[in-house]
C-alpha cells in the first residue's frame, strides 16, 4: 500500500528523479504499485513513458493493468502524437 501511495504522489512531479522511480515501480511484483505508477506517468505524460507502458501492456495477463496501461498510452500518444 505504500509503495501505491507513493507512486502516485510521484506524479505530481514532473522531474526526471520522479519519472525513474515510477518506470522502477513498473516492475513492482504488486499490481496495486503497477497500476499507481500507470496512472502516476499517465499524469506526467513524459513522451519516453509510452514505450514502457507499452511493454507493461503487451506482458501482463491482469485485465485491469492492462486497460490502464492502455489509456494511458493513448494519454500520452494524444499528447506528444507525432514526436512519438
Amino acid at each position: 500500500t505504500v509503495r501505491a501511495e507513493v507512486a502516485a504522489a510521484l506524479g505530481n512531479f514532473q522531474e526526471d528523479d520522479a519519472y525513474n522511480q515510477l518506470i522502477a515501480l513498473l516492475r513492482d511484483p504488486q499490481i496495486p504499485v503497477q497500476l499507481a505508477a500507470v496512472k502516476a506517468l499517465e499524469q506526467q505524460c513524459f513522451a519516453n513513458a509510452a514505450d514502457h507502458i507499452s511493454h507493461v501492456m503487451n506482458t501482463t495477463s491482469n485485465e485491469e493493468l492492462k486497460q490502464a496501461c492502455a489509456h494511458a498510452h493513448a494519454a500520452i500518444v494524444a499528447k506528444h502524437g507525432h514526436s512519438l
